[in-house]
Protein backbone atom coordinates (compact mmCIF):
# COMPACT_ATOMS: atom_id res chain seq x y z
CA UNK A 1 0.00 0.00 0.00
CA UNK A 2 1.26 3.58 -1.05
CA UNK A 3 2.48 5.86 1.75
CA UNK A 4 -0.26 7.69 3.09
CA UNK A 5 -0.02 11.53 3.66
CA UNK A 6 -0.73 12.72 7.41
CA UNK A 7 -3.90 14.67 6.95
CA UNK A 8 -4.97 11.89 3.96
CA UNK A 9 -8.04 9.99 5.05
CA UNK A 10 -7.91 5.91 4.85
CA UNK A 11 -10.31 4.76 2.50
CA UNK A 12 -11.81 1.82 3.59
CA UNK A 13 -13.53 -1.46 1.73
CA UNK A 14 -16.46 -2.99 2.58
CA UNK A 15 -15.09 -5.36 5.64
CA UNK A 16 -13.62 -2.24 7.47
CA UNK A 17 -10.02 -2.67 6.28
CA UNK A 18 -7.80 -0.12 3.85
CA UNK A 19 -8.99 -0.61 0.09
CA UNK A 20 -5.62 -1.11 -1.83
CA UNK A 21 -5.32 1.85 -4.17
CA UNK A 22 -4.89 1.14 -8.57
CA UNK A 23 -2.37 3.75 -9.10
CA UNK A 24 -2.18 3.00 -12.64
CA UNK A 25 -6.29 3.33 -13.15
CA UNK A 26 -6.59 5.79 -9.95
CA UNK A 27 -9.14 3.65 -8.52
CA UNK A 28 -9.76 1.70 -4.92
CA UNK A 29 -10.44 -2.09 -5.44
CA UNK A 30 -13.89 -0.73 -3.76
CA UNK A 31 -14.31 0.92 -7.13
CA UNK A 32 -13.64 -1.97 -9.40
CA UNK A 33 -15.66 -4.21 -7.13
CA UNK A 34 -18.67 -1.93 -8.32
CA UNK A 35 -17.86 -1.52 -11.46
CA UNK A 36 -17.84 -5.30 -11.84
CA UNK A 37 -21.29 -5.53 -10.23
CA UNK A 38 -22.34 -2.74 -12.95
CA UNK A 39 -20.65 -4.53 -15.51
CA UNK A 40 -22.91 -8.00 -14.89
CA UNK A 41 -26.02 -6.00 -14.63
CA UNK A 42 -25.46 -4.76 -17.96
CA UNK A 43 -24.48 -8.36 -19.16
CA UNK A 44 -27.56 -9.68 -17.52
CA UNK A 45 -29.58 -7.10 -19.06
CA UNK A 46 -28.28 -6.07 -22.50
CA UNK A 47 -31.19 -3.36 -22.90
CA UNK A 48 -28.95 -1.14 -20.90
CA UNK A 49 -26.23 -0.70 -23.41
CA UNK A 50 -28.62 1.99 -25.46
CA UNK A 51 -28.10 4.95 -24.81
CA UNK A 52 -31.63 5.54 -24.47
CA UNK A 53 -31.62 3.36 -21.14
CA UNK A 54 -28.64 5.84 -19.55
CA UNK A 55 -31.08 6.96 -16.99
CA UNK A 56 -32.38 4.07 -15.67
CA UNK A 57 -28.99 2.25 -15.46
CA UNK A 58 -27.68 5.45 -13.25
CA UNK A 59 -30.87 5.59 -10.75
CA UNK A 60 -30.05 1.98 -10.39
CA UNK A 61 -26.85 2.13 -9.75
CA UNK A 62 -26.88 5.17 -7.36
CA UNK A 63 -29.60 3.52 -5.52
CA UNK A 64 -27.57 0.44 -5.39
CA UNK A 65 -24.21 1.63 -4.18
CA UNK A 66 -25.97 4.94 -2.28
CA UNK A 67 -23.62 7.35 -4.28
CA UNK A 68 -24.23 10.69 -6.68
CA UNK A 69 -25.38 10.60 -10.19
CA UNK A 70 -21.86 11.55 -11.43
CA UNK A 71 -20.22 8.64 -9.60
CA UNK A 72 -23.38 6.30 -11.06
CA UNK A 73 -22.03 7.44 -14.26
CA UNK A 74 -18.49 7.36 -13.58
CA UNK A 75 -18.89 3.30 -12.86
CA UNK A 76 -21.50 2.67 -15.60
CA UNK A 77 -18.40 4.52 -17.83
CA UNK A 78 -15.98 2.19 -16.83
CA UNK A 79 -18.29 -1.08 -16.93
CA UNK A 80 -19.43 -0.07 -20.85
CA UNK A 81 -15.54 0.02 -21.66
CA UNK A 82 -15.40 -3.63 -19.97
CA UNK A 83 -18.12 -4.84 -21.56
CA UNK A 84 -16.50 -3.62 -25.50
CA UNK A 85 -13.09 -5.29 -24.47
CA UNK A 86 -14.91 -8.32 -24.04
CA UNK A 87 -16.84 -8.21 -27.18
CA UNK A 88 -13.00 -7.50 -29.02
CA UNK A 89 -11.65 -10.52 -27.34
CA UNK A 90 -14.47 -12.66 -28.29
CA UNK A 91 -14.64 -11.18 -31.75
CA UNK A 92 -10.83 -11.92 -32.47
CA UNK A 93 -11.16 -15.23 -30.40
CA UNK A 94 -14.10 -16.59 -32.99
CA UNK A 95 -12.42 -15.36 -35.88
CA UNK A 96 -8.67 -16.87 -35.44
CA UNK A 97 -11.12 -19.97 -34.54
CA UNK A 98 -13.04 -19.71 -38.70
CA UNK A 99 -9.20 -19.35 -39.85
CA UNK A 100 -7.94 -22.29 -37.86
CA UNK A 101 -11.30 -24.63 -38.58
CA UNK A 102 -10.98 -23.14 -43.11
CA UNK A 103 -7.42 -24.43 -42.52
CA UNK A 104 -8.24 -27.67 -41.07
CA UNK A 105 -10.76 -28.37 -43.99
CA UNK A 106 -7.81 -27.21 -46.03
CA UNK A 107 -5.35 -29.63 -45.17
CA UNK A 108 -8.09 -32.49 -45.09
CA UNK A 109 -9.78 -32.01 -48.91
CA UNK A 110 -5.97 -31.83 -49.79
CA UNK A 111 -5.40 -35.09 -48.20
CA UNK A 112 -7.77 -36.21 -50.56
CA UNK A 113 -5.87 -35.94 -53.79
CA UNK A 114 -9.19 -36.16 -55.92
CA UNK A 115 -10.62 -33.15 -58.23
CA UNK A 116 -13.88 -32.76 -55.88
CA UNK A 117 -11.09 -32.72 -52.85
CA UNK A 118 -8.92 -30.16 -55.10
CA UNK A 119 -11.84 -28.03 -55.80
CA UNK A 120 -13.49 -27.96 -52.50
CA UNK A 121 -9.97 -26.90 -50.99
CA UNK A 122 -10.05 -24.05 -53.62
CA UNK A 123 -13.84 -22.87 -51.92
CA UNK A 124 -12.40 -22.98 -48.71
CA UNK A 125 -9.73 -21.09 -49.73
CA UNK A 126 -11.49 -18.58 -51.07
CA UNK A 127 -13.84 -18.56 -48.52
CA UNK A 128 -10.52 -18.46 -45.89
CA UNK A 129 -9.44 -15.34 -47.40
CA UNK A 130 -12.81 -13.89 -48.03
CA UNK A 131 -12.62 -13.34 -44.16
CA UNK A 132 -9.10 -12.01 -44.42
CA UNK A 133 -10.61 -9.15 -46.25
CA UNK A 134 -8.90 -9.71 -49.81
CA UNK A 135 -11.98 -9.97 -52.30
CA UNK A 136 -13.90 -7.12 -52.53
CA UNK A 137 -17.76 -7.24 -53.32
CA UNK A 138 -18.61 -5.76 -56.41
CA UNK A 139 -21.67 -3.41 -55.79
CA UNK A 140 -23.79 -2.89 -58.71
CA UNK A 141 -25.39 0.67 -59.22
CA UNK A 142 -28.73 1.05 -61.40
CA UNK A 143 -30.01 4.24 -62.65
CA UNK A 144 -32.51 5.35 -64.58
CA UNK A 145 -32.46 7.86 -67.39
CA UNK A 146 -35.54 9.00 -68.94
CA UNK A 147 -35.30 10.26 -72.29
CA UNK A 148 -38.98 10.64 -72.77
CA UNK A 149 -39.84 14.15 -74.63
CA UNK A 150 -36.31 14.17 -76.09
CA UNK A 151 -36.44 13.94 -80.30
CA UNK A 152 -33.78 11.55 -80.77
CA UNK A 153 -34.35 11.37 -84.79
CA UNK A 154 -32.25 15.03 -84.36
CA UNK A 155 -29.01 13.29 -83.66
CA UNK A 156 -27.04 12.09 -86.17
CA UNK A 157 -25.04 8.23 -85.71
CA UNK A 158 -22.25 9.46 -83.95
CA UNK A 159 -23.85 11.30 -81.23
CA UNK A 160 -26.15 8.27 -80.77
CA UNK A 161 -23.59 5.81 -79.91
CA UNK A 162 -21.86 8.59 -77.50
CA UNK A 163 -25.29 8.55 -76.03
CA UNK A 164 -25.56 5.12 -75.65
CA UNK A 165 -21.96 5.00 -73.77
CA UNK A 166 -22.65 7.21 -71.82
CA UNK A 167 -26.30 5.78 -70.91
CA UNK A 168 -24.31 2.46 -70.54
CA UNK A 169 -22.06 3.41 -67.88
CA UNK A 170 -24.72 4.90 -65.57
CA UNK A 171 -23.70 8.01 -64.78
CA UNK A 172 -26.32 11.01 -65.13
CA UNK A 173 -24.01 13.73 -64.95
CA UNK A 174 -22.49 13.22 -68.17
CA UNK A 175 -25.84 12.20 -69.98
CA UNK A 176 -27.52 15.46 -68.83
CA UNK A 177 -24.25 17.17 -69.90
CA UNK A 178 -24.39 16.00 -73.34
CA UNK A 179 -28.06 16.47 -73.83
CA UNK A 180 -27.21 20.02 -71.99
CA UNK A 181 -24.16 20.50 -74.76
CA UNK A 182 -26.59 19.13 -77.85
CA UNK A 183 -29.45 21.95 -76.51
CA UNK A 184 -31.88 19.18 -75.89
CA UNK A 185 -32.10 20.38 -71.95
CA UNK A 186 -31.46 23.52 -70.27
CA UNK A 187 -28.61 23.60 -67.67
Amino acid sequence: MPRMKKDEKVIKNDMGEPATYDSKEKHTDIVWARVDIVMTEILTNQQFLESKRNRELTEWTAKQFKCSDKTAQRYISLAKSGVRKIGQKQAKKAFDKAIRDRELLIRKALAEDTLPGLRLAKDVMKDRDELFGMYVQKVENKTEINLKGIDLTRLNDEQLITLEKLVKEGNTDNVKAFLIGLGFLNA
